[in-house]
């Protein structure tokens, strides 16, 4: 489900492409930002950060993979996705030990962009829900994971263990996993 709050932040330095996956984005019903340089997108992400980065490996000064790692220094928890055209197995390994939530090939489908990016959105919004074993009725917010259970006990214990490197699923993961792994905590929800 689309949210006209949910900020989508691409960094690419070609214009076209870049205005061209603006306007998708924003026709979409996410509010877009672009920037044509790595350092533009740190920018933009210090004064107010997107829900999800597009990033392109080659760009003007810093790299998209140098400014992935600062991205994540920055917000460690915001989903990135790398997208190239010109893809070798080195950046897109490099770009998955980093926690890249998806490396894409230019050009891509429209479809499949659209896809990964409400997925790369979904996942977002999952890691930023609360979690809370013992909340109080006045502070159990829409999303949050809720539960008293031995069950959920386990499940939190396991959220604790995982979520560090949460961000570094794999494409197979995310795309097979991750559909299983959130109804189940809705279930006790």
């Amino acid at each position: 489900m689309k949210n006209a709050s949910e900020k989508v932040l691409i960094v690419d330095d070609d214009d076209q492409l870049r205005k061209s996956f603006v306007k998708l984005l924003t026709d979409e019903g996410y509010e877009v930002q672009g920037a044509a340089s790595g350092e533009e997108g740190l920018e933009i992400i210090k004064k107010s950060c997107p829900d999800l980065a597009i990033i392109d490996v080659r760009l003007p000064g810093k790299s998209g993979i140098e400014t992935f790692r600062l991205i994540h220094q920055i917000e460690p928890k915001l989903p990135v996705v790398v997208m190239t055209a010109f893809g070798t197995t080195e950046t897109a390994i490099e770009a998955t030990k980093l926690g890249a939530f998806d490396y894409i090939l230019k050009p891509f489908e429209i479809p499949e962009i659209l896809q990964t990016v409400k997925k790369a959105l979904e996942t977002g919004r999952f890691m930023r829900s609360p979690v809370s074993m013992n909340p109080p009725p006045e502070n159990i917010h829409e999303e949050a994971i809720v539960g008293k259970s031995k069950a959920m006990h386990e499940i939190y214990k396991e959220i604790g263990r995982v979520a560090p490197g949460v961000m570094k699923i794999t494409r197979k993961w995310h795309k097979n996993f991750l559909p299983l792994f959130v109804p189940l905590f809705l279930r006790f929800y």
